[in-house]
């Protein structure tokens, strides 16, 4: 446990006088230890667009006068 000093001076920039009050405060420290999970970042965000950029990709190679091609495409969105 640590201990913060505080002086109460009258006006703002002032110096300390003699006479002043010094207050003792206790202070608590926490540490916080954060990790990254390269894995969610994975499965969450880079598996996603790579199946939507495929599924964009095989929309294409269907013949554009197929009246299947935006179904298909919506299907696949909607799958993955």
């Amino acid at each position: 446990m640590n201990i913060i000093t505080a002086m109460w001076c009258r006006q703002p920039g002032s110096k300390a006088e003699r006479g002043d009050t010094i207050y003792y405060y206790p202070s608590i420290t926490f540490t916080l230890y954060l990790r990254r999970k390269p894995l969610y970042y994975i499965v969450n965000l880079v598996i996603p667009c790579c199946l939507l950029s495929l599924v964009t990709l095989t929309t294409f190679l269907l013949p554009p006068a197929s009246p299947q091609r935006p179904t298909i495409g919506t299907y696949f969105m909607l799958l993955a």
